[in-house]
């Protein structure tokens, strides 16, 4: 598959035509309006991306041709930088695109990748989301922030079904949010850390075969909340849950089909580790997960399902992580989480001893198409396969 290259700048006047040269570079604008299955669209870290008023919608790319975005610094495909000591993403060679009215969204159409972009919103307050992508769409190693109003139903991110988050940063700073990220259709959440400051929940899953993977959800008020019924076949893997005003972890209603969680390290809660509001005619599989200081216990109720599980109380956060603090929760050394997990990856949780950095989008594709059984990965995998760089 062969992508044409497009070039856009903070102080680009180019045509769409011109485009094709990094030294005539396009507007953000005109790139939406003309972006699409086949281009690869590289915006330039040179200057803030401004959206005053409206919204920015972009046209769907294809199965076997997804459009791409991607940012990048003075060399195409140099935006990634890693990430920094305390694991947040390195942003340094990432454009900024912020939105500054209280209806500005992002609204890509299906079947398309972005990497490397940072999004920000200053007054969202729409039920939709600031950002509110289609189906079958890849946001991968991108920085997600909002600050401003927000709204109690407001997510920072409402995501379509079949869409995959590779290693973002998901923080939500509004005065008031429905989630961070809203998942209402099958999605990959993966190798993210996840935050909301002041609303609902980090996570809010009404999904059917959603599959939540090693992330870091921290600091909010629930970490991972399912709902309706259609929490089912939730996949909860090998996640670091932690410092939450409320519960780590609260199951509504997932159904009469079993739910999976696994190997997750859920510590320093307000409420339980775990709590399971749905008790009858269903199943959830606990196997391998460590609960710590959760103040009102580990699992709510726990009845006919089989589980596997640790509460040690008489560990302290210090003997856990590293500096939970300063939002550092790489293992320490005396962590018991560490070594411990019956699984390929040998901790519980995500944040690994002596590896405040994630894997690489390269190590979090394999098994991609495994877990989502479907087409979520389907752009992101022509992708990977065409360009060699995630």
């Amino acid at each position: 598959m062969a992508l044409t290259e497009k070039y856009v700048s903070s102080s680009g006047t180019g045509t769409w035509g011109d485009a094709s040269s990094s030294g005539t570079p396009c507007s953000l604008a005109t790139a939406v309006a003309n972006a699409a299955g086949g281009d690869r669209v590289n915006v330039k870290a040179d200057g803030t991306y401004t959206k005053a008023s409206g919204d920015y919608s972009l046209f769907a790319g294809d199965w076997d041709s997804p459009a791409v975005w991607r940012g990048y610094s003075s060399t195409i495909g140099d935006g990634y930088q890693g990430r920094n000591a305390d694991g947040t993403l390195n942003t340094t060679n990432m454009p900024y695109i912020e939105f500054t009215s209280t209806g500005g969204q992002w609204i890509p159409g299906a079947r398309i990748i972005f990497e490397c972009i940072q999004f920000h919103t200053t007054a969202c307050t729409a039920a939709a989301g600031f950002i509110d992508p289609s189906s079958n769409t890849s946001f991968i190693q991108c920085k997600f922030t909002g600050s401003g109003a927000g709204g109690a139903s407001a997510p920072l991110i409402l995501s379509g079904s079949w869409n995959s988050y590779i290693g973002c940063d998901i923080i939500d700073s509004r005065t008031s949010s429905r989630a961070a990220l809203q998942i209402p259709g099958s999605c990959l959440v993966a190798g993210c850390r996840i935050k909301n400051v002041n609303g609902t929940t980090a996570i809010y899953s009404s999904s059917d075969m959603g599959a939540i993977w090693r992330n870091l959800i921290y600091d909010s008020a629930i970490g991972v909340e399912t709902t309706g019924n259609n929490g089912r076949r939730l996949t909860l893997i090998q996640n670091t849950i932690t410092g939450h005003s409320g519960n780590g972890v609260t199951l509504s209603n997932h159904g009469a089909q079993v739910a999976k969680i696994i190997g997750n390290l859920i510590t320093d809660n307000g409420g339980y580790g775990i709590e399971d509001l749905y008790t009858t005619g269903a199943s959830v599989h606990y196997f391998n997960n460590r609960f710590d200081r959760n103040t009102s216990g580990a699992i709510s109720s726990p009845t006919d399902w089989p589980q596997l599980d640790q509460d040690i109380s008489s560990v302290t956060e210090a003997q856990e992580y590293t500096d939970a603090a300063g939002e550092d929760w790489t293992l320490a050394s005396t962590s018991p989480a560490e070594d411990n997990a019956q699984l390929p990856n040998t901790n519980q949780g995500y944040w690994q001893h002596a590896a405040a950095a994630p894997p690489s989008a390269g190590n979090l594709m394999i098994g991609l198409h495994a877990i989502l059984h479907g087409k979520a990965g389907a752009a992101l995998g022509l992708h990977s396969i065409e360009s060699g760089s995630v």
